[in-house]
């Protein structure tokens, strides 16, 4: 890859996307914006990819599991 893409090609990936939201949800969450399942729900989280980045958003923050 190479050309204005090539710093940023895993912004483009899944895993690029999904981080993003996992960290728009932390600040979310952190701002007292929305519960987490809110915020979940809100950034439209495919239903394959809801525990993982529950667990990942709960890491994050240091929120009690379930």
């Amino acid at each position: 890859m190479c050309g204005i893409f090539a710093d940023s090609k895993v912004r483009y990936t899944e895993e690029g996307i999904i981080e993003g939201k996992i960290e728009d949800i932390c600040s979310l969450v952190m701002a007292d914006k929305c519960a987490l399942d809110e915020a979940i729900i809100l950034l439209k989280i495919p239903e394959e990819k809801v525990d993982f980045v529950r667990d990942e958003v709960i890491k994050r923050l240091g929120l009690p599991g379930d």
